[in-house]
């Protein structure tokens, strides 16, 4: 597996979540919101910290570029243990 290729991968996926979420958010009622947000992070109430978001074409790119990091870092690290596995793990377990 190609670390680069992977990273990228990674970083267009998290983008792809990313502007779905912000989609999602932008279009259902803060309601809908709390629930799902509640329910993705394992139940936590986060109604104190929710509030109806004030989209901006800058937070939105700012936001997309720091998914796009963040998942480039996770696919690459990924990658790479993954490779680091498939040739120090041979042949044990399987």
């Amino acid at each position: 597996m190609k670390p680069f290729t992977a990273a990228v991968a990674g970083g267009i996926t998290a983008v792809v979540i990313s502007a779905i979420c912000a989609a999602l958010v932008a279009v259902f009622p803060i309601g809908f919101v709390k629930s799902y947000g509640g329910a993705v992070f394992h139940g936590m109430n986060i109604s104190a910290i929710m509030m109806r978001p004030q989209f901006t074409v800058f937070s939105l790119l700012l936001g997309f570029i720091y998914a796009f990091i963040t998942g480039f870092v996770i696919g690459g690290v990924f990658a790479w243990a993954y490779n680091w596995a498939e040739k120090n793990l041979k042949g044990k377990g399987r």
